[in-house]
């Protein structure tokens, strides 16, 4: 017996709504990366970027900055090179987090689906435990399957760049016809290419905590059965992408609204600011609330009624 798509999504709605404080939580991580971002760009880059001379172009003239950042990215190369270094490590940093927050709304979701009826099953201890326990599994499911999936791109990226090193002495025509080609390929897949490791991290990250896998197996039994069953598990994604960009368009709309008439008045921006704090708020809350929608119906998919 399996879960039609519409039950899938009444049960992941279900468990989402029961088990609300998840939404909570993953609120509060968007928050604690709003923070952490912004504390290392003050605390590091600019005070870097200042000590070596871009606080002094000028951006009223576009041609006269672009010279100033080419010139100054030749002259300390290695600066530019430990910041990409450190945005790395904070990258890894949020992963870790992510993967952290994730392992425990899973283990919450598989346990809520276990329960049976009763899908009211959160406790901090439960979703600490679970975030413990499968937290770098589930980072290295991210790893595994949108690295996969990345390198699907560089193909296309690699083959446009051969041929415009190969073509580089022809006309500008030929040479913009490569490069558009090119672009809109590595945009074609990098679309794909995203849903699909999405359908996948999702059913592995949920198949690991419900059958306790390590990332290896996890990610090769989802893609076994993610595949076997496609209908449904793109049905249940392209549903929730589809609620989720138009909910966020939706809430974007009423943002833009504050937006305009502050443009060009400080005292109409500041008038606005609560509008427009509460509305950034609305919308990260959307957001966790479809990305909890989204693992809990993974959850009933992966379940037997």
């Amino acid at each position: 017996m399996k879960r039609s798509i519409t039950d899938v999504l009444r049960r992941g709605f279900d468990s989402a709504f029961a088990n609300w404080p998840l939404m909570a939580l993953r609120v509060a991580e968007n928050v604690l990366y709003g923070i952490l971002i912004i504390g290392a760009v003050i605390a590091a880059v600019v005070p870097l970027l200042v000590s070596i001379g871009l606080s002094g172009f000028n951006a009223d003239k576009p041609e006269e900055a672009a010279a100033t950042i080419a010139s100054t990215l030749l002259e300390h190369l290695a600066v530019f090179v430990w910041i990409f270094v450190g945005a790395l490590v904070l990258a890894l940093v949020l992963l870790v987090i992510h993967s952290f927050v994730i392992a425990g709304c899973a283990q919450t979701f598989v346990d809520a689906e276990r329960s049976g009826s009763a899908l009211k099953v959160f406790s901090m201890e439960r979703w600490l435990s679970g975030g413990r326990h499968s937290m770098w599994t589930v980072f290295w499911i991210y790893n595994i399957t949108y690295g996969t999936t990345v390198a699907i791109v560089l193909v296309p990226a690699v083959i446009t760049l051969a041929a415009l090193l190969a073509f580089r002495g022809s006309n500008g025509g030929v040479i913009a016809c490569i490069g558009c080609f090119g672009l809109v390929a590595c945009i074609f897949l990098l679309i794909i290419s995203s849903v699909v490791a999405a359908i996948w991290s999702l059913k592995a990250v949920i198949l690991a905590v419900e059958r306790n896998l390590d990332a290896s197996n996890a990610t090769k039994v989802a893609w076994a059965e993610a595949k076997a069953d496609f209908g449904r598990h793109f049905a249940v994604a392209f549903i929730l992408f589809v609620i989720s960009f138009g909910g966020a368009a939706a809430i974007g709309m009423f943002s833009f609204v504050f937006s305009v008439p502050s443009a060009h008045n400080a005292y109409m921006s500041l008038a606005f600011a609560p509008a427009r704090i509460a509305i950034s708020i609305l919308q990260s809350a959307f957001s966790a609330a479809v990305g909890m929608w989204m693992l809990a119906s993974f959850a009933a998919l992966s379940d037997r009624p």
